[in-house]
Parts: structure tokens; sequence; C-alpha cells
């Protein structure tokens, strides 16, 4: 029996490692809590959620993942890429099936060009817009975010389907808000075009739109080891050339251009002579050294038009994100999730990877349209009637434990109980107490704080609605309970900044009322 060889023990040990964080991470968007949560660590993982949640707030999870992976690039190149970025996985799972249908045994990969400069000027677009408080285009590139509408928009619906057939229940599709539908035909095209890509150039996307591959690229150029072709052991048989889904490996080039090689180890388990190694950069160097000087290489003039692109993508990320902030006008009453702060914070930080809309107990959670305005376009909002209304569970926080970017701050269930998302606003005009006489107090039966007690109205018998501003913290519980349709009388107005409501225990022993409220009347 021929000995299993070390590269691809290796090679075994990525995919493995790859299955459990993509399969950790495909259960937090696709499974219903609470038995996905147990993953939930698994975000903290991603490398630029952790950057923005490490810049945000210094969250400490966030700061040691982000120096955690970034010393793993520093030692042994961008490991992150296919060990635990879930798009990568995805991009392998989706070239794996085409060789499947195709009845290929062997990848046929070739040599790719490397587009640095158009890696480097999307990396300073995107920057340049994130550092100007301006987020939206990274709702496309950036792959944890893109994995997430995926599977987020795709998978979970699917998963629900399968679950009601399997039931024998009837089949009943919800009806789709406007974000919903705009967010799932998103996730749609974005599939497609990364289908596209793969069957195109394998992983092209990594090396060329990426922002988290330009970044980690960055951080290769000085990595401690690199992958390296033994000269005296290549046979030059290419099956190196041919595995590699980057394109990175070019024999007649040079070897391995390990600035894009993204470690997935598919070349070291090909070779049949163990000719691709883990070298020290180090010894490379000191060889490099004492090998004959080279002649000096003549002015590049493509490198001042590269110069010239990313400068030129820079100011244009500048300029785009304070247009766009100038002309977004978001709409009155827009509610943000607890944690937000305020709406300059949330709509500068929120990818809208859709994590805690899957994960909200009280299905409020939308995709916004025009909430935010085009700023805030398709980021979490609130939606406490309409299509599929929901309400803020008093005791959940979900989307505050499962933010990766540090756009909603992570609260306690405690903490989370008294953040004031907004505040209820009662129209006794639509009111069927004060207006019909008819006895109701639903709102105030469904409110988990008492910030609605019942006071006498015009008609005996059905007392009315009355707001105790300091105990009201926006959950929406009383809009979703109102009966008057399609105008609830009692509807949230949503607060920028978010404030911490009054303690509803201490509220009530110290400010205990003279005179009975009504009594709910039923």
């Amino acid at each position: 029996m021929k000995p299993i060889s070390p590269g691809r023990c290796w090679r075994w040990l990525r995919i493995a490692v790859a299955i459990v964080v993509s399969g950790g991470l495909l259960a937090l968007f696709a499974l219903p809590a609470p038995f996905n949560l147990k993953a939930e660590r698994l975000a903290e993982t991603q490398f630029l959620p952790a950057v923005m949640s490490a810049v945000s707030w210094g969250i400490v999870g966030s700061l040691g993942a982000f120096f955690l992976l970034a010393l793993l690039t520093a030692l042994f190149g961008r490991v992150y890429c296919s060990w635990l970025c879930p798009l990568s996985i995805l991009q392998d799972v989706i070239g794996w099936c085409d060789r499947v249908i195709r009845h290929r045994a062997r990848r046929n990969y070739r040599p790719q060009k490397n587009y640095k400069t158009l890696r480097l000027t999307v990396l300073t677009f995107l920057a340049v817009l994130w550092l100007s408080g301006l987020v939206l285009p990274l709702a496309v590139l950036e792959p944890y975010t893109v994995f997430g509408k995926i599977a987020g928009t795709l998978v979970r619906p699917l998963n629900a389907a399968i679950n009601r057939l399997a039931l024998h229940l009837p089949f009943e599709l919800p009806v789709m808000t406007e974000g919903m539908a705009i967010n799932t035909a998103l996730a749609g095209g974005l599939l497609l075009a990364l289908c596209a890509a793969v069957l195109w150039r394998g992983r092209i996307f990594c090396n060329t739109f990426c922002p988290a591959g330009a970044l980690l690229s960055g951080l290769t150029t000085g990595s401690s080891w690199m992958l390296k072709i033994d000269p005296e052991r290549c046979v030059h048989c290419k099956l190196c050339v041919k595995s590699c889904k980057t394109g990175c490996i070019d024999l007649e080039a040079g070897g391995i251009d390990f600035e894009r090689c993204v470690m997935c180890l598919d070349c070291v388990a090909e070779c049949p002579k163990a000719a691709v190694r883990l070298v020290s950069r180090r010894r490379q160097r000191k060889a490099e050294l004492t090998s004959p000087p080279r002649a000096d290489a003549p002015a590049d003039p493509s490198r001042r038009r590269a110069l010239a692109m990313i400068g030129t993508a820079g100011a244009t990320g500048y300029l785009g994100a304070k247009i766009t902030r100038h002309f977004t006008r978001p709409a009155p009453g827009a509610v943000m999730p607890p944690g937000a702060g305020t709406l300059e914070n949330f709509t500068s930080r929120c990818t809208g990877c859709g994590l805690c809309i899957v994960n909200c107990r009280g299905k409020v959670l939308r995709p916004a349209v025009d909430e935010y305005g085009l700023a805030g376009f398709l980021l979490p909002t609130l939606q406490f009637s309409g299509a599929n209304p929901g309400k803020c569970e008093y005791e959940c926080n979900n989307c505050t434990r499962l933010c990766p970017t540090g756009a909603l701050f992570h609260l306690t269930l405690a903490q989370k109980k008294r953040c004031r998302l907004g505040l209820a606003h009662y129209e006794k005009e639509l009111c069927i107490a004060y207006v019909d006489g008819e006895p109701c107090g639903a709102c105030a039966e469904h409110c988990p704080t008492g910030a609605l007690k019942m006071v006498p109205g015009p008609t005996p018998g059905a007392p009315i609605p009355q707001l105790v501003p300091e105990l009201c913290i926006g959950c929406g519980n009383c809009q979703y309970a109102c009966p008057v349709q399609p105008l609830q009388a009692i509807r949230i107005h949503g607060a920028s900044p978010q404030t911490l409501a009054a303690d509803p225990e201490e509220y009530h022993r110290k400010e205990a009322p003279k005179e009975a409220p009504a009594a709910i009347p039923f």
C-alpha cells in the first residue's frame, strides 16, 4: 500500500477545518435558534468583521481574532483564505460540483495575471468609503457578508420549506417585503456571479475584488514562511500548475507568486516529487544575496499609472461618501436594532450580512429600503406592522450577541431590556376605545415594561392607554398587538441616539400611584 504523503495530510486537515468553520457559519444563517447559536463564536473568526469591530469598539474578542489572523498571515501567508473564509470554501464547492458534472477527475487551472493594481485600487476605494462613514459597497464585495446574504436569504428559506414538507404541513410562502425581495434578488445575483467567476478562472475573485484578500496579500509580503518549488526536485510535470485554483504558479515565470497564494496546499499534495515545500523566507533571502547581482531594471511606467489609479480611487471614494451622506434623507421614525447607538454609527459599520435578521426571535428585523436613506440600503430595520410584522422580544438579545462588525454594541440581556429603540406615540383619533367606545387594552397588556397604563376614557368601561415615557423602550409590542388596520393607533418612532430607559421595577417601586389605574377590560 502506497504511503500517504504529508502534503495530502495537510490538505485533508485544511478541508476538515474548512468544513467545520463553513458548516458552523452556515448553521448560524440557515438554521433556527437556539440550535445554531452554539456556533456563534465562529463569526468572530472572520477577518474584515474583526478589523471593523476592533477599530470601532476595541472589543477584546475582536482584537484577539484580528491579531491572531494577522499573526498567522505574517507567519504562513494567507491561511485565512482557504481555511476560515466561508466564501472561499463556497467557491471550492462550486468548483468541485463543476468537476463532478463534467466528469473530470483532475482540475485543469492555468496561470493567471497578477492584478495587483486592480486589487489595491478596490481596497483603497472601499477603505476610504468605510473611513468616511459609508460601507454600502462592502455588501457586495466583503466575503463574509456575501456568504451571509447567500446563506440567509437563499439557503434558510429552502431549509424552512423542507421542514414544512417533512412535517406534512400546508406549504405557505411568507409575504415578502420590498427589502426582502431586493435582498433575495441581490443574493441570487451574487451567487450567479460567483459561479460564473469560478467556472471562468477559479478563485479569481480572491485576487481582484476581494478586500480581505487584498489586505492579507499585503501582510503576506513579509511572511516568515513561504511555499517554494525546489528546482532540483521539480520534473516540470505541471501538476502543481493545474491544481492551483488562484493561478499563482507559473513555472516559466519563476514559480509561486506567494502574494496571491491562498495556502490551500493542493500543489503540495499533488506534487509527486515533493518539490513544493514550505521554506523559511530568511533562508531564501540569504540564498538570493549569495547569487550573482542582477542588472538594474529600467523604470516601469506602469507603476506611475498604478499609483495614479489608486490615488484616484481614494479621492473618488472620499467624494462619493461625502456626496452620498449629504443627499441621504432617512425616513422619519426609522427604528434601529438595539445597540446601534446613533444612525451615523450604525450605517458606517453595518455591512448588511443579515446574521441579526435571520436570528431575530421576534421576526421584526427586515432589510431596509429607504428607512435610513441610501447609506443604509438593505441594512436591518425593525418593522412592527405591514407585511410579516414582528416585535422585539423582551427576553432576547441575539442581534447584539451575534453582530461581528461592531455595528451593534454587545449588550447583556439586562442592558438590552432598557435600551430605548424609540418611543411610542398614541393617536387617540385612531383608537377604537376612544372613538368607538369598544373595550380593548391590547397595547397595555403586551407592554413588557409597564410603560402603558389604562386610564378612564370618554366611554365608561372602555379605558384608553396612557404612556409613561420613562419606561418606554420602543420594543413595538404595543404596535404589533394593536388591532387597528392599516394604521395602528399606537406606533413607534425610532430614537437616535438610543438611550437608557428607567428600570421598570425600581420605577414602579418609587412611583407607586396614588390611585389604581383602570383595569384592562378583559
